[in-house]
């Protein structure tokens, strides 16, 4: 199987998942690690050492959520404003994913596979018995390309001051110059 056989309806996501476990199954240290990651193919996440040292206590599932500003987003009608979990970058510990998020696309049966939408549903029922932390302490600084529809370029002058203008106290000022803020 090339991860690209199967109904084109299903979606990228369902695609995604097939990914997840043909790496799975072709890996020779998976059986030696409690968790593995999932990041998306290419870009970078320049950061992610910081992320997962920021991390004190044991998970289930490290995730973001992002499920803040959807019902307003919805009331002004924009189409598709759902909260959903940031799929670039997931922890999970080899039982939880093997329990409970395999068999999400395993058991799908029509329709598009909408994963950020059917893990962050997932999550949100689990989070009562399993630990799931659903925020990053660290903001991920994802570089490269994104490889979905229009290729969000994380690297670009534009995206890398918004990262850093959010995250570090750096700033445009009103005549476009980069500047240093307050820090947060």
């Amino acid at each position: 199987m090339n991860c690209n056989d199967f109904p084109r309806n299903f979606g990228k996501g369902y695609g995604e998942c097939l990914l997840i476990e043909k790496g799975l199954e072709k890996s020779r240290l998976i059986n030696t690690v409690s968790h593995f990651a999932k990041i998306t193919g290419r870009i970078y996440l320049k950061n992610m050492t910081q992320i997962l040292e920021s991390v004190r206590e044991d998970y289930d599932c490290l995730c973001k959520y992002k499920d803040q500003g959807w019902r307003i987003r919805k009331l002004w009608g924009v189409k598709g404003a759902n909260p959903y979990c940031d799929t670039r970058f997931l922890v999970f510990s080899n039982k939880f994913y093997h329990q409970y998020i395999r068999p999400l696309h395993q058991s799908h049966q029509e329709g598009c596979f909408y994963i950020e939408t059917k893990f962050y549903e997932a999550f949100k029922q689990l989070e009562k018995e399993h630990m799931i932390i659903s925020r990053f302490l660290v903001e991920p600084d994802f570089q490269g390309i994104a490889g979905h529809f229009g290729g969000k370029n994380y690297s670009s002058t534009k995206e890398r001051i918004k990262f850093l203008r959010k995250h570090s106290g750096v700033g445009v000022d009103k005549k476009g110059k980069v500047c240093i803020t307050d820090q947060k």
